[in-house]
């Protein structure tokens, strides 16, 4: 979510697409099909979509292996 806000606060970035990855699985899945049955994640995954929304950039979730 941080990598989000901070993607939207800069009037540069509005429009452009992005790349974040991340190594835990369970948030990639939340975050990249938008549902999940625990309600955290799935207040994340809506706040996610809105800042996307918002700002009106495509996010990409990739998963990074080490």
């Amino acid at each position: 979510m941080g990598c989000l806000r901070h993607l939207c606060r800069e009037p540069a970035n509005w429009g452009s697409r992005a790349v974040v990855a991340t190594d835990n699985l369970c948030a990639l899945g939340v975050l990249a099909k938008g549902r999940s049955s625990v309600i955290r994640f799935l207040l994340l995954s809506r706040q996610a979509a809105a800042l996307s929304l918002a700002c009106g950039g495509r996010v990409l979730w990739l998963r990074a292996q080490i």
